[in-house]
């Protein structure tokens, strides 16, 4: 692709989200002021006046709903899955230390506050962009990238894959990032960044001026591509060669850098082998690629709601400090001061001046109508089902009410979850697949699985990393399986009394044990080291049955001896 060519589909993706503004900068007037500015790329301001506390709070309790549910941080909520039960027999201990340690890697790294902000700009605007790429020296680092600075596209099977983001760095930054220096440190090129950045570095007051100079970040697949090699380079503890590395302008997706602004010069083109954002929308809006916002549902009620919250503060500071009507004659003499004293005329007095005017207002009728208003607010935010269980309920509520109505809220809240599943499973394939390439799966006990490489038509030695199954374990998808765990366990326990009632133990035979104890352990947080692997079943199993045939031999053994001595001493 040419230069021009990369401008153009910059800016026609940026343009596809300008249509989007008017919306976006209605919510964050009245929801997140402080994200107004990065939409209309002004300076930080504190000038905000309209924010609706109740559609704020509300946003904030979504958003924490988010982390506590679906990417909680304090235990496992996803695991790496075998596609096939082939697979599964054979290496599903190495997919769980996987995910264990994907999920120590998130943990290293800045992933869970940079994923708090991300939620939030899904729920405020439908919508939500995070970049991950690989840090200096090894590991991965996150980054929220605010709404109102990107564009995106997705491709025929409604997996976005194009993204252009707009950001601004200041002169050090980018001479930083696209200068060349030798070895001790002096500039000895700029690259292709344009003369006003060269000229502003060289100028020490202007070096440092922060987000002085605007750039543009192309993402796009790429038409064709070069697979790793896993012919030549580093091999793991069990003799398996380690990825090498691949020419990046080969890689899978183009990652192209241009200056924002006149030729549009490209300062660096690069790839990723995987697409590196994380891009997910709260609910599709029909008809387009962006996300639909939950507070759209309200509109016209948070509308009312800040207009009644408006009136009933004027009707509050006429309550406290009423209008006073009072003669020509009167103009500065009357005292406002507290305990102040007023001397009227004769004719004033019998007038009724000076005297208080357009004071009169129902405030009860205000307060219904916007306790109305809020409710619907709170409604389109889940907030009702998120708070299901309040503190007074929970002491009048029976342990069967409290996991009927958690399953209740579960289930509310699981449309969301769903888009986010879908949405999130290629950022993982991202983690992994980063994660594999720097051997971290690589245990010496824990060989790789052979189907994980895809090789390249032909029998060549390059590849492809498969992607494996994500299995989501939040408490939201907990709650979910919950209820099929206890369908198994309440079907234990009436074949427990069956056969406590009846001494037939034949109706075991219509039941796997196994798998159904297999599918409780994976619904749990138990680390994956618990649970041995299927050949280790088989061994354990073959090792008890010939412990036990050599018990059977020797007693038959014992017994045949005892009937010889007995039938000797009959003799």
């Amino acid at each position: 692709m040419k230069q021009t060519e990369y401008h153009r589909l910059a800016l026609s993706l940026l343009d596809t989200a300008d249509k989007f503004k008017p919306i976006w900068n209605w919510l964050a007037a009245r929801v997140m002021p402080r994200t107004q500015d990065v939409i209309n790329d002004l300076a930080a301001s504190a000038n905000k006046k309209d924010l609706s506390s109740v559609a704020s709070e509300s946003m904030h309790t979504l958003a924490a709903a988010h982390s506590n549910y679906i990417t909680p941080s304090t235990q496992t909520w996803f695991k790496f899955v075998p596609r096939n039960k082939q697979e599964a027999a054979v290496y599903e201990k190495w997919y769980s230390n996987a995910s264990e340690v994907c999920l120590q890697e998130l943990a290293r790294s800045n992933f869970y506050t940079e994923v708090q902000e991300c939620y939030l700009n899904r729920v405020l605007y439908g919508t939500a962009l995070m970049l991950c790429e690989v840090k200096r020296g090894g590991g991965l680092k996150f980054k929220n990238i605010p709404v109102g600075t990107f564009g995106i596209a997705e491709n025929s099977d409604g997996v976005i894959d194009t993204v252009c983001r707009r950001f601004r760095m200041s002169a050090h930054a980018a001479v930083d990032r696209w200068g060349k220096r030798d070895a001790r440190g002096n500039i000895v090129s700029y690259g292709n960044l344009p003369d006003e950045i060269q000229r502003a570095y060289e100028r020490p007051e202007d070096r440092y001026k922060e987000e002085e100079f605007s750039f543009l970040h192309l993402v796009m697949p790429r038409t064709s591509c070069t697979l790793h090699n896993a012919g030549e380079g580093l091999r793991d503890a069990s003799g398996k060669s380690l990825p090498t590395l691949i020419p990046a302008k080969k890689r899978a997706f183009a990652s192209i850098y241009l200056f924002d602004g006149r030729d549009y010069p490209v300062l660096e083109e690069g790839g990723y082998e995987e697409f590196p954002y994380l891009a997910t929308r709260f609910l599709k809006w029909p008809g387009t690629v962006w996300g639909y916002a939950p507070a759209l549902k309200c509109k016209s009620a948070l509308d009312s709601l800040m207009k009644l919250e408006n009136n009933m503060d004027i009707l509050a500071d006429l309550a406290a400090f009423p209008r006073v009507l009072k003669l020509a004659e009167q103009i500065g003499e009357i005292d406002f001061r507290a305990g102040g004293q007023t001397v009227v005329s004769q004719m004033a007095a019998e007038m009724g001046y000076p005297k208080e005017w357009g004071t009169q207002g129902r405030y009860d009728v205000g307060k219904d109508r916007i306790e109305a208003k809020e409710k619907q607010v709170l409604s389109a935010f889940h907030i009702p089902f998120l708070l299901t269980i309040t503190t007074a309920d929970r002491p009048q509520m029976t342990a069967t009410e409290v996991t009927a109505r958690q399953e209740e809220q579960a289930l509310s809240f699981s449309p969301t979850m769903s888009q986010f599943s879908s949405d999130f499973s290629p950022f993982l394939y991202r983690i992994f697949a980063v994660s594999f390439r720097q051997g971290l799966f690589n245990a010496a006990d824990n060989f790789q699985p052979d189907k994980l490489l895809v090789r390249a038509e032909g029998g060549a030695e390059n590849y492809s990393v498969a992607i494996p199954q994500v299995h989501y374990m939040g408490r939201i998808n907990q709650a979910i399986e919950k209820s099929q765990r206890q369908g198994i366990e309440s079907i234990l326990q009436t074949i427990q009394e069956f056969v406590h009632a009846t001494g037939d133990t034949s109706v075991l035979d219509y039941l796997d044990l196994g798998k159904a104890f297999k599918y409780c352990f994976k619904a749990t947080s138990a680390p994956a080291d618990v649970l041995v692997d299927d050949k280790e079943v088989i061994r354990r199993r073959t090792a008890r049955e010939q412990l036990a045939l050599a018990q059977a031999g020797m007693q038959m053994a014992a017994d045949g001896a005892g009937a010889v001595k007995n039938l000797a001493g009959a003799k």
